[in-house]
């Protein structure tokens, strides 16, 4: 039920065109599922330290690069507008975010974790 009004929300996130919509609601589910798949193995999983760390480092780069998407999805779920401030650091960080995410993605996977 959660992530169904996420899907709705994040359709209407940024007000741009279609295709950079499309993208960031993907952007912003394939966020959430590395995210949660980086909690469950530090919840889960028997890491030593050095990988603890790592995905402990993952985690906060996901947060410090996809921050500003992440707040346009909560500030939408309470029903609040986004400011054309906020729209356009979405925008300005997709691809950090993106990059950010498929990292941690590829340490995961390399790292025989699987979600």
């Amino acid at each position: 039920m959660r992530y169904a009004l996420l899907f709705g929300l994040i359709i209407a996130l940024t007000g741009c065109a279609g295709m950079i919509r499309q993208h960031t609601k993907d952007l912003f589910l394939y966020q959430q599922t590395i995210v949660l798949a980086i909690a469950d193995v530090l919840s889960f999983g028997e890491v030593n330290e050095e990988t603890e760390d790592e995905l402990y480092t993952y985690e906060e780069l996901i947060s410090k690069d996809c921050g500003a998407l992440q707040s346009a999805a909560i500030q939408r779920m309470r029903g609040e507008e986004l400011s054309d401030e906020l729209k356009g650091e979405i925008f300005d960080n997709l691809d950090a975010c993106e990059r950010s995410v498929q990292d941690a993605e590829i340490y995961l996977v390399n790292n025989g974790f699987r979600y």
